[in-house]
């Protein structure tokens, strides 16, 4: 049998400027109503499948920032700031920032979108933004704040909100209070975040790692000396940067904080970027982590040998990725899986390009072909990936 384990992982930067209190990117709201929720809640609908989520404890935080409403971000607060109230520089601004999505998923399938879209980047080729915002109309500011809003919420909530798929249908010529009603709509959804992670932990159909809580590059931060394991030759300061104190404090700030959201600690956990060390390693057993997912290109590098793919993309040396590892340390054993990139890559980058059944097929096959060529009885595939950016 084939073993394959999806691990996703959930993960934004912390955004919000302490001395200010203002979200200085927009990332955690709009991929709270696009991607956070919705995963999982599909999910819910195939009992049969389990999958691996990690919840980055800075993510946490903000989302439950924004989900009680004292969260703003530059973005946000030009949605609900009446446009007749707007400076120069919030028009100049909403030019350069409203358009911030996909075009041919996000801003293509709806005509008023698309057309100040093409609008804009007609008037960008011979005007600066403020210039350009000049052009457009009262009603063409209030329908790309609402659309560039609308745009970011999933399908799923477009389809299954009624408040929303009623402004979908509309179209155009939205209202101050339709931007009112998109805010609550959203942290709405972004308040049920946690909740529905930790009903589906509940279920046992999804286990929940975590990450050290502000994402920290852990095996630089024990000791930046250790990157030249990896790369002899990397330049790095004359004074070695040696915290290893730091680290501990983050993996367990990150465990402390996913307990007191979720009432568990987690067995599991995603090192930031996946970069661990053998002192990585130690501390998060002493912390009480029972395993850890990286990188394939760390598992050959530690084992000194080359994972030699065919034209194909399929490993020549299938035995060698695909099963859990175990790394003992001084504080005792952690068990180690590392992610296949080339599958990983597929689904975050490339499958979205193709339809759906034929991306699935294709994942398929490949599945089936690393199980033909396997000499283990019970391989295990491991994805890992941001979840995010995949579609």
């Amino acid at each position: 049998m084939l073993h394959v384990a999806f691990v996703w992982h959930m993960h934004q930067p912390l955004y919000k400027d302490r001395l200010s209190g203002e979200y200085l990117m927009p990332w955690v709201r709009l991929h709270g109503i696009k991607d956070y929720l919705d995963m999982v809640s599909i999910l819910r609908q195939y009992p049969g499948i389990h999958q691996t989520f990690n919840l980055v404890p800075s993510l946490l935080e903000q989302v439950e920032d924004y989900a009680s409403g004292g969260a703003m971000d530059r973005n946000l607060e030009l949605t609900l700031k009446p446009v007749a109230n707007w400076t120069s520089e919030d028009r100049a601004y909403v030019m350069l920032r409203f358009f911030d999505a996909q075009f041919d998923n996000m801003i293509a399938p709806f005509p008023r979108y698309h057309q100040l879209a093409l609008k804009r980047n007609d008037l960008l080729g011979h005007f600066n933004p403020l210039d350009a915002s000049r052009t457009f109309t009262h009603q063409d500011l209030l329908d790309l704040t609402v659309w560039f809003n609308l745009a970011w919420f999933d399908p799923l909530w477009r389809r299954t909100e009624p408040e929303l798929a009623a402004l979908v249908q509309r179209g155009r010529d939205f209202t101050q209070e339709d931007r009112e009603l998109i805010a609550r709509k959203q942290r709405k959804i972004l308040s049920r975040i946690v909740p529905e992670y930790a009903r589906m932990a509940a279920s046992g159909q999804v286990e929940l790692t975590t990450t050290p809580f502000y994402h920290p590059i852990l095996p630089l931060l024990v000791d930046t000396d250790s990157a030249r394991v990896a790369r002899p030759h990397l330049p790095l300061p004359e004074t070695p940067f040696r915290h290893p104190g730091d680290a501990r404090l983050q993996i367990r700030k990150g465990l402390a904080y996913f307990e007191s959201r979720f009432g568990f600690r987690p067995p599991g956990m995603w090192p930031s970027e996946e970069s661990v060390s053998p002192a990585v390693a130690q501390l998060m057993a002493e912390e009480g982590v029972k395993w850890a997912v990286t990188d394939e290109g760390i598992l050959a590098h530690s084992l000194g040998v080359r994972l030699v793919r065919d034209a194909a993309g399929q490993l020549l040396h299938p035995d060698v990725l695909y099963r859990p590892y175990s790394f003992e340390t001084p504080a005792g054993r952690v068990s180690l899986v590392f992610r296949d990139i080339v599958l990983s890559d597929l689904i975050g980058f490339s499958y979205q390009k193709v339809p759906g059944a034929q991306a699935a097929h294709d994942l398929h096959e490949r599945l089936k072909a690393i199980k033909q060529r396997s000499p283990h009885a019970h391989p295990l595939v491991t994805i890992a990936l941001d979840g995010e950016n995949c579609w």
